[in-house]
């Protein structure tokens, strides 16, 4: 059978209404752009799962249980794309339906070609993310012929289920979701090459990758316990990816969240997976409850085009418009109350700068998140990354040779060059404030560790100005 391929990286979301039935038009010669996924069949995952309740350790993932939560903040299955020339659209999902359910990396993944959709301005389509018997997220696909661009997202619920020193517990349950807005994908001659998050003529970074987190209450390393709270972080990810590599890095410059709050709608479908009045997720068993029914009741109070989105998850979407218009990127007036917008520092969940990278044909990855003392995680930043111990810890050294022998803040400026480079950032000036940002900020003790954000945005302007400008920043600040 010949291998349908499609997109992804973390976890997604829904469609719209009044959709035209499928389309069978001959395409002729116009080539089909679909995603090519990560199917965990093509590399060694090490034995591990990837799922609502397990991170997979080894193999591809290295020995550090906590690599490859870091890196799944912002991988998506999708890892590049391939043309195939074919008769039809009903070809294309004829394959799908012939493959079935396929492995993504723990996840099964199934196509919805009932929501498929052949429209005059390209081709939609959808995955639904399966762990074990229950549906816990989806994946959305549009590609547009016209300009040649495609837009992603995906939307998953999580609730890994970690043993330290013998007990089990649930760090805080949250839902990702991961969205790529309207990227280019002219670049096939690079093996499926995309970028996104680049910088712009401005200086700026342009927003086009995003990843959210709804996170379903507050858990306490300290005491070991769980309590009720809604809160919720958003951040732009810049980064690459192809058939060999992805790699990406959060901007902390670029985060906006709100304070633990309640809302007793949410807490109502927290309740529903334990049958009590209760609002924390801290068994197992509620945690492999999350399904799409869960995740769906959760981010309708979330996003404001959540109904075009639920209407696109059961029919599909007619236009590339239509799918831009169930984009997550609006946030819900009513959760806008929630929202802190006079300062980063108010949040209450970190956002890290979290470099990570993955290797498809290599089968190996890297990311700064460590295990540090007592078993949590340690440094999913940039700044992190200060010795030779720690370097190893993180495997950069297997991607960038120019680490190699360097210490404290030099090595840090080394690797954020070699990052944001392999990003597809190469502005000189931009990638010195860069640095120059992840080692200032953690001087400023003030600040609280787990809410440390960065004062002001980061650009391509004259160094020596931006640093007088960000040292400013930081102490009025703090």
């Amino acid at each position: 059978m010949r291998r349908i391929v499609i997109v992804l990286s973390a976890l997604l979301a829904c469609m719209l209404a009044g959709c035209s039935p499928d389309v069978t038009k001959d395409v002729g010669d116009e080539n089909i752009v679909v995603p090519i996924f990560a199917s965990a069949e093509n590399y060694d995952n090490g034995g591990g799962s990837r799922g609502i309740t397990e991170m997979p350790t080894g193999g591809v993932w290295g020995d550090d249980p906590w690599r490859s939560g870091a890196i799944m903040q912002s991988l998506p299955a999708m890892i590049g794309f391939e043309e195939l020339k074919m008769n039809n659209f009903d070809s294309v999902k004829a394959e799908a339906e012939e493959r079935g359910r396929f492995s993504l990396i723990g996840f099964d993944v199934e196509a919805m070609t009932d929501t498929w959709r052949e429209n005059d301005d390209g081709w939609f389509m959808q995955y639904r993310i399966w762990y074990g018997k229950n549906p816990v997220g989806l994946i959305q696909y549009y590609y547009n012929k016209d300009s040649k661009r495609f837009s992603y997202r995906q939307l998953v619920a999580v609730a890994p289920v970690n043993i330290i020193h013998g007990v089990e517990y649930i760090p805080t349950p949250f839902i990702i979701a991961l969205e790529f807005q309207d990227i280019d994908v002219r670049n096939l001659n690079k093996v499926g090459q995309f970028s996104f998050g680049q910088l712009g003529p401005d200086g700026k970074i342009e927003e086009d990758a995003l990843v959210d987190w709804i996170w379903l209450g507050k858990f306490d390393s300290q005491s070991g316990e769980a309590t009720q709270g809604i809160s919720f972080n958003r951040a732009w990810i810049s980064g690459r990816s192809d058939k060999d590599l992805f790699q990406s890095f959060i901007h902390a410059d670029k985060v906006r969240g709100s304070d633990l709050f309640d809302l007793q709608d949410i807490y109502d479908q927290i309740a529903g997976l334990r049958g009590d009045r209760d609002y924390v997720i801290d068994t197992r068993s509620e945690a492999e409850a999350m399904d799409d029914d869960f995740l769906f009741g959760v981010s309708k109070y979330m996003y404001a085009n959540y109904q075009n989105l639920s209407r696109g998850y059961e029919g599909g979407f007619s236009s590339y418009d239509d799918f831009m218009a169930a984009s997550l990127e609006e946030i819900d007036e009513g959760f806008e109350a929630h929202e802190v917008k006079d300062g980063m520092r108010k949040l209450g969940n970190a956002v890290n700068t979290n470099p990570v990278i993955f290797s498809w044909s290599g089968g190996k990855s890297a990311a700064a998140q460590t295990t540090g003392d007592g078993g949590y995680a340690e440094g999913p930043d940039f700044a992190s990354v200060t010795s030779r111990e720690k370097l190893e810890k993180t495997d950069f050294l297997e991607f960038y040779d120019q680490l190699e022998g360097k210490e404290g803040n030099e090595l840090v400026e080394a690797l954020v060059d070699a990052h944001l480079r392999a990003c597809g950032i190469e502005d000189e000036d931009y990638i010195a404030n860069y640095a120059y940002a992840c080692l200032e900020v953690p001087k400023y003790d003030t600040i609280p560790e787990y809410i440390k954000r960065w004062p002001m945005e980061v650009t391509s302007m004259d160094p020596d100005r931006f640093k007088a400008d960000f040292e400013t920043a930081l102490k009025e600040w703090s």
